[in-house]
């Protein structure tokens, strides 16, 4: 709830008050990697990584984009408020989205949610430059480009209600 915001917050709901005062874990970590993940197989119509490339290498990959997934948050120091967003557009690609490679698809799809929740709830977002550093992966014409592309799969539709949220 932004703080110059005109609703007060007993006015919202208690469960969405929690979740906006909640510190950065693992556990929402490993949540955000679900969500990203899930979001990708549906968008490739794959099956669980583990049949697919072995169980080894699926948790290796798990890893390493959890980490990834950490470090852009830390880099950007990206408030909970911005990440219940991007979860929301994350959903929202769900019946849209169709993806021709998976390099990097689990990255590119993580930070532009990311990165678009962060400029709808920040009154100062960071530039896609400042994003593609904090990625330490991606350079400005491909972050540029996956913002395009997700903005694109949500149909612009960057609104959110306290229900969206809630659903995570």
């Amino acid at each position: 709830i932004h703080p110059a915001s005109l609703v007060k917050s007993s006015q919202h709901s208690e469960h969405l008050m929690q979740m906006i005062n909640l510190r950065m874990s693992d556990s929402i970590v490993d949540y955000i990697v679900d969500q990203v993940t899930y979001a990708v197989e549906m968008a490739m119509e794959a099956s669980v990584p583990s049949e697919t490339r072995g169980l080894r290498s699926a948790h290796r990959r798990r890893s390493a984009f959890a980490k990834f997934v950490m470090r852009v948050i830390q880099r950007s120091r990206t408030p909970m408020p911005a990440i219940l967003v991007a979860l929301v557009y994350i959903d929202r690609t769900i019946p849209d989205m169709s993806l021709s490679s998976r390099d990097w698809v689990l990255e590119a799809v993580f930070v532009a949610a990311v990165m678009l929740a962060y400029k709808y709830v920040s009154d100062y977002p960071f530039a896609n430059s400042d994003w593609a550093h904090c990625t330490g992966l991606f350079d400005l014409q491909v972050v540029n480009r996956v913002e395009r592309e997700f903005l694109s799969i949500v149909g612009f539709n960057l609104r959110v209600s306290e229900s969206d949220i809630l659903l995570h």
